[in-house]
């Protein structure tokens, strides 16, 4: 594995980031829409915006990198966790893929943190 880039998060610290995030169920958006919203509900147009108090993994992710993708590690990684095929390369199927799953209506807060948890569970160690 290469080293991180200065300045960027690594797989494991985009998916810890976007995990603390989520912990409270109330600041998971469970919303096909939008990636994050304010606290009256209303899409942000960022989901790192300081405005944004809820978020989907994807706004999570995006607001862990301040509008970067998450890496295609960081990606790979979910969709393992989730059970999906694992992307080679982050191309929009692989989001979709991956926002499918977590938009599906029968869907919990639990089983996102389990796929965030088992994500970096699996992620390696952070670069120093």
């Amino acid at each position: 594995m290469s080293a991180a880039v200065p300045g960027r998060l690594d797989a494991r610290a985009i998916l810890v980031s976007a995990r603390t995030r989520l912990a409270d169920p109330d600041r998971w958006l469970h919303d096909g829409e939008h990636e994050a919203v304010d606290a009256r509900g209303y899409a942000v147009v960022l989901p790192w915006d300081e405005a944004a108090v809820r978020w989907t993994v994807d706004g999570a992710l995006s607001a862990a990198q301040g509008g970067d993708r998450a890496t295609n590690e960081a990606l790979r990684l979910l969709c393992d966790a989730a059970g999906l095929s694992s992307p080679t390369d982050v191309a929009p199927v692989d989001w979709l893929a991956f926002a499918t799953w977590h938009d599906a209506p029968e869907r919990t807060h639990e089983e996102v943190l389990t796929v965030l948890d088992a994500a970096i569970a699996a992620a390696p160690p952070e670069a120093s």
